[in-house]
């Protein structure tokens, strides 16, 4: 794997110096998405460790994963088995790629998203931030929708009217992210940090870079991808 350089951006500007000074990272692995194997996470964690040498976390968003199965028309019930099942399984595959490294647990912290996410203060206001931002700004409500529609629709047919029900629901992961990500530099006192995905998130990016109003200053990105083509 290697890091994808001279992307223009202000959040790959700050990623890129958090880089060179080898500092906090956090990766992000994905439920729900069938690239993250055990070899693909064990590859990208072995590259982010070999880069960045403060702390580095791993956010596994399985609790808020919970609105995509709600969206999708499951139970509250099955869908906080199936999402806490999905996040399981990622959390192992991380804890064997750590001891496969050799390294020391203590060089990485696996998020527990209700224990330690859903019950912080720090978090909760910028929740709030973000739940605002999505209620007062229009293109950031409009892209939200559009970054959710392809997870929400999956392989279920909704009439229109389904499928923005369904939307009002599914933004709730998105959302709940992003409160999470405005929090972590503060949550973990360190600083900066660079969040570590094997591919572009482009309303992320949009939001780091005031697309949508305010700057966030202090949380970067860095691009690690495959050598040969882009996994999606």
């Amino acid at each position: 794997m290697h890091v994808k350089e001279n992307i223009p951006g202000t959040c790959f500007h700050i990623g890129y110096e958090i880089l060179a000074n080898k500092g906090a990272a956090l990766v992000g692995i994905s439920p729900g998405n069938s690239y993250f194997k055990a070899e693909a996470i064990y590859h990208l964690l072995s590259a982010t460790s070999s880069l960045f040498s403060k702390v580095i976390i791993i956010m596994i968003p399985d609790r808020p994963y919970e609105y995509t199965f709600q969206a999708r028309g499951y139970s509250l019930e099955k869908a906080q088995k199936t999402a806490r099942l999905q996040g399981n399984n990622l959390k192992n595959n991380c804890a064997r790629a750590i001891q496969k490294l050799g390294l020391s647990p203590s060089q990485f912290h696996i998020i527990d998203w209700k224990q330690e996410v859903d019950t912080n203060p720090l978090v909760q206001t910028c929740n709030t931030y973000i739940q605002n931002l999505y209620s007062s700004n229009k293109l950031f409500k409009e892209d939200i929708r559009i970054a959710t529609r392809p997870v929400v629709q999956h392989q279920t047919y909704y009439t229109e009217a389904e499928i923005e029900a369904a939307l009002d629901i599914g933004v709730n992961y998105l959302l709940d992210e992003f409160g999470f990500l405005k929090a972590a530099p503060e949550m973990y006192q360190v600083g900066k940090l660079a969040y570590i995905y094997h591919r572009r998130w482009p309303i992320f990016e949009d939001l780091i870079n005031g697309k949508y109003g305010q700057h966030l200053q202090n949380i970067g990105f860095v691009v690690i991808e495959e050598d040969g083509p882009q996994a999606t």
